[in-house]
Parts: structure tokens; C-alpha cells; sequence
């Protein structure tokens, strides 16, 4: 009997510890495709912004852009009544855009330095991090 207690305690310490030290896999952020098709270029007198049809929602109240050319980008984020943001992202670049409104749809434009019909692959995260893109990067 005497044996049987440290046993007991001994296995009940081991159970504790590996119910412990399970892992919770997180919930996945949801993500967005923004890749268009440049309508047109731009010249010294207009400044072309082509829109996504996708709208995205910051519900952490951030938003990651994945840049997955390999040229420079100009997002624009656009919500009714409120302050347009923009930022340029480097080629493969990523930024993340904080202090958005929550449950507020936003639409997002791209510009870039391009030829017409070029295509510009843009993946939007909601939350702030380093996110894969949602498809590989055209070579």
C-alpha cells in the first residue's frame, strides 16, 4: 500500500502535464484574394487606382497586405465616412495597416507603375502578422 500512493501521485502529476501541454491549434484568420487586372496606366494627369471586387473586414480592427509581385504597389483602403489609408508595399513586401474600424467593409485599390491588363496579386489577412499568400507567386 505504501507503494501504491506515490504510484497514484506520481501518475496523476503525469496526466496533469500532458493535459497541459496540448496545444490548441489557432483559429485561422480569414483572407482575401484583392488581385486585379490594370484597367489602364497611369499618366502625369491621372493617378489610376484599380479596385478589388472583394470587400475585407478588420474584425481585430488590423489588416496584413501581401504584396506577391515583383514590382511596387499603392493600396488604398476606402470606407464610407471615413479617412482613406494607403501604403506602398517593395515587391513580395507586406504591411499591416492598425487602428481600422472593426466590422466596417472596406474596399481596397491598387496602383502601380505598370502596362495596362498586367496583373497585380494582392492577398489580404485580417489580424497583424507575416501571412502566406493564398496562392504561390506568379514566376
Amino acid at each position: 500500500m505504501k507503494h501504491c500512493v506515490p504510484v497514484l501521485l506520481c501518475s496523476l502529476c503525469l496526466l496533469l502535464l500532458c493535459a497541459c501541454g496540448k496545444n490548441k491549434t489557432p483559429e485561422p484568420q480569414p483572407a482575401w484574394n484583392c488581385s486585379v487586372t490594370c484597367a489602364e496606366a497611369s499618366t502625369e494627369d491621372a493617378y489610376v487606382i484599380t479596385y478589388s471586387d472583394e470587400e475585407v473586414i478588420a474584425a481585430s480592427g488590423a489588416l496584413t497586405f501581401t504584396n506577391c509581385n515583383d514590382f511596387d504597389i499603392t493600396i488604398h483602403l476606402f470606407a464610407a465616412g471615413q479617412e482613406e489609408r494607403s501604403d506602398t508595399l517593395d515587391p513580395l513586401g507586406v504591411c499591416t495597416l492598425f487602428q481600422l474600424q472593426q466590422d466596417v467593409p472596406y474596399q481596397v485599390g491598387i496602383h502601380a507603375d505598370v502596362e495596362p491588363d498586367t496583373p497585380n496579386y494582392l492577398t489580404v489577412h485580417d489580424g497583424a502578422g507575416n501571412y502566406p499568400p493564398l496562392y504561390p507567386r506568379p514566376s
